[in-house]
């Protein structure tokens, strides 16, 4: 789902005054941005747990170890690897993504690694799950199932020619 500057800019807006309302009623003042069925939802942090969410941070190619573990550390759920820093759906060289998960693996972090951007079809997910705990195919899941008549079926002739 891509999101304006203008539309994100007007959701920082409205965060920022929900802060003041929770500041006045004693509430934690950080706050979280959740994308879900199109609309930016803003949770504040002190209900998160309360809300079942986890904390689940980005990584990338380019994160320090330092980073790595302190992401690590701070993660609640898993570690969402994203395998380069190139655009989700676009096409990646798995040879240098699958350094970049081993580096990952070889540093025993106490929170699931599942990989994303560029995981498309079987190859992919196959290699992308190799040196991870698992792979996020989002963009050609939803190409699948753009144009479809019967959605259950298309998910299940996805999911086949994944799995």
């Amino acid at each position: 789902m891509l999101v304006s500057k203008q539309h994100l800019f007007q959701e920082m807006l409205k965060q920022k005054q929900q802060e003041k309302v929770l500041e006045k009623h004693g509430e934690k003042v950080n706050t979280t941005l959740k994308i879900m069925d199109g609309t930016i939802h803003i949770i504040p942090e002190s209900r998160i747990d309360e809300n079942g969410l986890d904390f689940i941070f980005l990584v990338t190619p380019e994160t320090s170890e330092e980073r790595l573990r302190k992401l690590d550390s701070l993660s609640t759920g898993f570690l969402y690897a994203v395998s380069s820093s190139a655009t989700t759906g676009s096409d990646k060289d798995f040879n240098a993504v699958e350094q970049y998960l081993l580096r990952l693996q070889e540093m025993n972090l106490k929170n699931p690694v599942l990989v994303g951007f560029g995981i498309k079809d079987k190859e992919t997910f196959e290699s992308a799950s190799k040196y991870s705990n698992g792979a996020i195919i989002g963009t050609a899941f939803i190409k699948a199932l753009e144009n479809s008549k019967d959605i259950a079926l298309s998910v299940k002739q996805f999911l086949s020619s994944i799995i």
